[in-house]
């Protein structure tokens, strides 16, 4: 007793030194593009190898269930920080939403897109670590995140959806990215505690209700080029000073900025400082927009009533200005020149400096591409900044299609000419579709014997591999070799492309039982009606007294059963009866019931019968069950090859004639 105490105690003194990260409960998982684990509270997604398309997350549990579940849903409520791994290119539309322990996102800078109300209402949310690739974030992707306080979006975001980070009641500071040309509708509505917007350098469009209910907003400084204004600031009641730029062509004021500020003015004068309630001194600018290469200069000039102008750059990485307002262009991109009489008056210039294409080169241009496969172009452009955008083209559609990304995909046989264009630049490439296609989809073989497979239609090197080596293994040219009996699937590779071939391995005896199938054919008949010219020991008509329906055959099922065992093992074999049926293997006559079967293999649970090929992985069986062959099973003798038969239901004898 005193020894079973001692080990007691050390026993929970073990336990109680583990860490918790060791005790804690940890599940994995896998979807058709991504795997995903949870550990501690941290939910990692990465990409299923070979997926081109990420999005798909979801788990769907029948043909009919359209919109699936995504598979940690047991742990909703447990994820504090999500890692999203290097590879994945699309969070998917409410991936997280509502996940009230959410504090962290980690996104690798290989995520383009965050979808729909991803992290909707996930109230814990503070902290986000954006991919640096970023270029779409749809609508209400963040709205509802109460705990974030400052968002810094990256440049390469194109695009930020409708009510995006709307409702964030805490957010003070939000950067957005240089080159957006629109803010959507209801962006940073009902964000009580911003106070801080970096505008984009490129915009001229902010849409209704952007900024509604920023009630802690108390002045803007509108970028130069920005034409149009909605009814973006309504309920910015603490809004005191708004500059205007020249280049405003759409605005109803009265709308603009809710009417229960104080009255806004508003005189037509370029770059003027407006203040609700009166005006202020003013700077104008000779030009409110330029156009510049790289390296240029131009001088811009300032009319105003102070003596003395400032001036300064709010991009000086893409364009720099001296004291007199001279600009001198360094790198492309937009920057928002400010020439001002102090902190409070000033106008602005747009500059936008460009950087012409003088050179195309795409490292990987392929010769062949397969139907059905996406090949990425790696196009390159010198200069490594140009502002030229990149347009490709098909010559003949019907063989091929191009995004705007360059992703080529084969669609059929033939040749096409891919067209790549950027400003004054183009290069022309001509590439030829295949069609691959392996010689069997499926095939057997016998252990110890082999065949060859093809993959025929390609003129590009093939790679074979086969998913289980030890049942069956394949050489460099499509040599297949039985080694034991089982099941492998061999795969051929060509790019991106993947062609399959299931193969079961056969043992000796399954394959002479399988070969009386010469002798007795599936869907014919074991009876003594009229033989059949092709196969003169069945017929091919069931008993007349079966067909009529008067009566049913009797005793043909044994019959059958006894005769391919005498054929397979000699009709002097002796016969041992098995007492467990869980012994039952290829070459045994099964009773059960008023019947007989035959049976050809065996399955035993766990044993590998396919292959997942959209989560690469191979299937098990979930339990033992045999193939067959027996008939009379409709009770009119008919035969029947190769029936999946659960042995559950036996209740009758089982004989082996080894």
């Amino acid at each position: 007793m005193k020894r079973f105490v001692t080990l007691l105690l050390t026993f929970i003194l073990v336990i109680q030194t583990v860490p918790a990260a060791a005790r804690a409960a940890e599940t994995s998982g896998k979807t058709a593009s991504i795997k995903w684990s949870y550990s501690s509270g941290t939910l990692t997604i990465s990409p299923v190898s070979g997926a081109k398309n990420t999005e798909e997350w979801r788990v769907f549990e029948s043909r009919w269930d359209w919109r699936g579940y995504f598979p940690w849903r047991d742990y909703s409520k447990k994820i504090v920080k999500v890692v999203i791994k290097k590879g994945v290119k699309s969070i998917p539309s409410e991936a997280f939403r509502e996940y009230g322990s959410l504090k962290e996102v980690k996104m690798a800078d290989t995520v383009e897109t965050i979808g729909s109300n991803a992290f909707n209402g996930c109230g814990k949310l503070n902290s986000i670590d954006f991919s640096q690739s970023l270029t779409r974030i749809e609508r209400g992707a963040f709205s509802g995140c109460k705990s974030l306080k400052k968002v810094v979006i990256p440049d390469s975001a194109e695009t930020i959806g409708d009510g995006a980070f709307s409702s964030c009641v805490s957010l003070k500071s939000a950067a957005l990215p240089k080159y957006m040309t629109v803010i959507n509708r209801e962006l940073f509505s009902g964000c009580a505690a911003l106070t801080d917007v970096k505008m984009p350098q490129k915009l001229e469009t902010i849409e209704y209700n952007a900024f509604s209910g920023c009630s802690s907003l108390n002045k803007l400084q509108l970028p130069a080029g920005l034409k149009t204004l909605n009814a973006s600031f309504r309920d910015c009641v603490n809004l005191k000073r708004v500059t205007i730029p020249e280049s405003l062509e759409t605005a109803n004021f009265f709308y603009v900025f809710d009417s229960s500020v104080t009255k806004l003015y508003f005189n037509g004068e370029s770059g003027r400082v407006f203040y609700f309630g009166e005006t202020a001194d003013s700077v104008r600018l000779d030009q409110t927009h330029v156009i510049l290469k790289k390296k240029e200069e131009f001088t811009l000039n300032a009319v105003r009533k102070a003596d003395k102008i400032s001036w300064e750059s709010l991009n000086p990485e893409v364009a720099e200005v001296s004291s007199d307002g001279s600009v001198k262009a360094k790198k492309s991109g937009t920057a928002q020149i400010r020439a001002y009489v102090d902190n409070n008056y000033f106008a602005l210039c747009r500059v936008d400096v460009i950087a012409p294409t003088t050179a195309i080169n795409v490292k990987n241009i392929p010769e062949y591409i397969s139907v059905g496969e996406i090949y990425e172009l790696d196009v390159r452009v010198s200069p490594s900044d140009s502002t030229d955008k990149l347009e490709y083209s098909i010559s003949n559609a019907p063989r091929a299609d191009i995004t705007e990304s360059g992703e080529v995909r084969g669609l059929s046989k033939g040749s096409f000419t891919l067209t790549v264009k950027s400003g004054a630049k183009s290069k022309k490439y001509k590439i030829k579709v295949e069609n691959p296609v392996i010689s069997s989809g499926e095939t057997v073989v016998t252990a110890g014997h082999y065949k060859t497979l093809k993959l025929k239609n390609t003129k590009r090197a093939v790679t074979w591999s086969s998913t289980n080596p030890g049942v069956l293994r394949v050489n460099a040219k499509g040599k297949i070799t039985g080694i034991k009996e089982g099941y492998s699937c061999v795969i051929a590779t060509v790019g991106d492309m993947k062609y399959y071939c299931d193969v079961r391995v056969m043992s000796d005896l399954e394959k002479r039982i399988s070969d009386l199938q010469l002798k007795y054919p599936d869907g014919y008949y074991f009876t003594k009606h009229t033989p059949s010219k092709d196969f003169p020991l069945v017929s091919e008509e069931p008993c007349v007294h079966s067909r009529d329906g008067t009566a049913y055959c009797r005793g043909q099922c044994a019959g059958y059963a006894n005769l391919i065992s005498n054929e397979v093992f000699g009709a002097n074999a002796p016969r041992y009866k098995i007492a467990d049926k869980s012994r039952v293997k290829s070459g045994d006559y099964v009773r059960y019931g008023n019947h007989s079967v035959f049976v050809i293999y065996v399955v035993k649970k766990g044993d590998i019968t396919g292959y997942d090929r959209t989560n690469e992985k191979h299937i098990k069986a979930d339990d033992t069950y045999w193939y067959i062959t027996h008939c009379n099973w409709n009770r009119d003798c008919g035969i029947i090859w190769y029936m999946k038969f659960e042995p559950r239901d036996i209740t009758g004898d089982s004989y082996s004639r080894y």
